[in-house]
């Protein structure tokens, strides 16, 4: 989907080139001559008023753009272009009748579909609505014109929908009132987001680190989302979410549909479409800036993000193919509690990654390929130990580096843990008491030992020295 645009007071529009197909529509204050809009050999409906006067028109083309002619002083033009589907059905419904104030449509989807839906209101009927579409998002409308008129689109699983469009009703222009809604269906893979989300599938995961802090408490949680029961003829799936940790009793479960995600931390792909167009869809009022392109790292990779800027300093990168939310910073901690970040840190959905990260992470594989051909060289000839002091030569480098790895989500807690157990063995030297002391605190002011740990090891070497 691209270039939705409502003009007023324009009797011609150019979309962006490039769209399979584009689809347009005029109102008019009614009352008095409106042409016929100049491409429209795919599909055209229109609707008059009671005075039998064209008073609104829908239209679908090839072409870019269009136009039309009238003696109407009010009026307005509008359009959108749309890509990548394999057939399409079109449903209209119209009121003409004298102080028409609505119109609806009833239509039924056999198969999944993205539905684009042009809703317009003649006769000084300045406010449109829509309603009887699940997940409905407006991507236009005419907010200061003096014709209603309202683009919007959703994805949608197959079953029977009636969209009711209501207008306000204009006291003093009753018989140039005229209602026309036209419903567009379109089915198969969508350019602007297919109607079932690439994250979409059983075994389906993603995984986060949040970091929060509290009172000067800071803590890191690790949190699991999973997908199963995925159902793509009702849209539906089944997400488990666990948190480790202490905070393991938050985990828990739902089933979600592909409008509405939730708890899984990815945005709906009707959502996403407008996102894609650096406008906030409906459903996210607090967001005040929306930024396409904006490039992102974090340990699951680096990825072509869509940037929004929430009031209230939070900020949330989505990944432009999938609608996964890659990094979210300033958002409430658990609780409530101060703020909070959280990063991606592994995950099996498809991303829209570039060709230089896959460059890297080819690298990244090769060299911890050699460092475990390293380390088990150096596990056949055993420990090397130095005679001066009896600790292993690598061991407080060690330390320091696993500390690193923890810190930045590339290993767990619990693997950190075990080998930190196995390398503080060797920390309970022989030789001189100030330098081991040295060492062991440069452990401790690198958070790779705990004060506890320190002290242990701090009496040990003391007690041998003694």
């Amino acid at each position: 989907m691209s270039g939705a645009t409502i003009t007023n007071g324009q009797t011609s529009i150019n979309l962006p080139s490039g769209s399979q197909v584009y689809i347009y529509g005029v109102v008019t204050g009614g009352q008095y001559y409106l042409s016929t809009l100049k491409n429209h050999e795919i599909n055209f409906d229109y609707v008059t008023d009671y005075n039998s006067e064209t008073a609104a028109e829908l239209a679908m083309t090839s072409s870019n753009s269009n136009s039309f002619t009238t003696l109407c002083s009010d009026y307005s033009l509008g359009g959108v272009g749309v890509s990548g589907y394999s057939t399409f059905n079109v449903v209209y419904g119209s009121n003409g009748n004298y102080g028409a104030s609505g119109a609806s449509v009833t239509f039924t989807l056999k198969n999944t579909a993205t539905v684009v839906v042009f809703a317009l209101a003649s006769g000084g009927q300045t406010y449109v609505t829509l309603s009887g579409i699940p997940g409905f998002q407006i991507i236009s409308s005419n907010e200061n014109g003096l014709e209603g008129f309202l683009i919007g689109m959703a994805n949608l699983p197959p079953g029977q929908y009636t969209a009711v469009e209501a207008s306000s009703p204009s006291s003093s222009n009753p018989g140039n009132q005229a209602d026309l809604i036209g419903v567009y269906e379109f089915f198969g893979s969508q350019s602007s987001g297919s109607s079932v989300p690439v994250w979409a599938f059983n075994g389906a995961y993603a995984d986060y680190l949040i970091k929060m802090s509290y009172n000067g408490v800071s803590m890191s949680i690790p949190v699991y989302y999973n997908i199963s029961n995925v159902n793509t003829a009702t849209g539906t799936f089944y997400v488990s979410e666990s948190y480790g940790g202490d905070f393991s009793y938050l985990s828990g479960g739902s089933t979600a549909t592909f409008s509405s995600p939730s708890p899984f931390p990815a945005v709906s792909q009707s959502d996403l479409a407008i996102l894609k167009m650096g406008k906030a869809p409906s459903d996210m009022p607090r967001a005040q800036q929306v930024i396409t392109g904006v490039s992102v790292s974090v340990p699951a990779g680096t990825f072509n993000t869509i940037q929004i800027n929430y009031y209230g300093g939070v900020t949330i990168y989505i990944e432009m193919n999938s609608g996964l939310i890659v990094e979210a910073n300033g958002i409430p901690g658990l609780y409530g509690l101060g703020q909070a970040t959280m990063v991606l840190t592994k995950t099996n959905i498809p991303m829209g990654t570039s060709i230089w990260t896959i460059v890297i992470i080819v690298i990244i594989v090769a060299v911890i390929a050699l460092i475990a051909v390293f380390i088990i060289m150096k596990r056949k000839t055993g420990p090397k130990v130095s005679k001066e002091t009896g600790i292993n030569d690598n061991s407080i480098e060690k330390l320091i580096k696993l500390k690193d790895l923890l810190d930045k989500g590339l290993i767990t807690k619990e693997e950190f843990e075990a080998e930190k157990a196995r390398l503080t063995k060797e920390l309970t030297p022989t030789g001189d008491v100030e330098e081991k002391l040295n060492k062991l605190k440069a452990l401790l002011d690198s958070g790779a030992i705990t004060q506890n740990e320190y002290e242990e090891q701090k009496q040990a070497i003391l007690e041998k020295r003694l």
